[in-house]
């Protein structure tokens, strides 16, 4: 029953909008969106525990997406060497696609 309830609901027809010359993907909005509110959250409950005020936070997670997308895009080049080889300077090219979660996170 519930697999024909979800077959039923239509995926929207883009997944972006563009604005001028930007494109906007959807799933990019809504990880940013939760990058923000999950920072916010633990931001408040770390102020309300005294271990940092909410700026000290708001940097601590700004700087933990630097470092989630450098690590993203490691992994995703040393798992494929294969793809940049003569091209080293696209390993620099993260707009062209290719994050690995496991580099993200670790």
């Amino acid at each position: 029953m519930i697999h024909t309830l979800f077959a039923a609901i239509p995926s929207p027809s883009s997944g972006s909008v563009h604005i001028g010359p930007l494109r906007l993907n959807a799933y990019g909005l809504m990880i940013a969106l939760g990058v923000i509110v999950a920072v916010r959250i633990a931001g408040r409950r770390a102020e309300a525990r005294g271990v940092a005020t909410t700026d000290e936070f708001s940097t601590i997670g700004m700087w933990g997406v630097v470092a989630g997308i450098i690590g993203g895009r490691a992994y995703h080049v040393v798992t494929s060497l294969e793809s940049f080889r003569g091209r080293w300077v696209e390993t620099l090219y993260v707009w062209h696609g290719g994050l690995g979660i496991w580099g993200g996170i670790a």
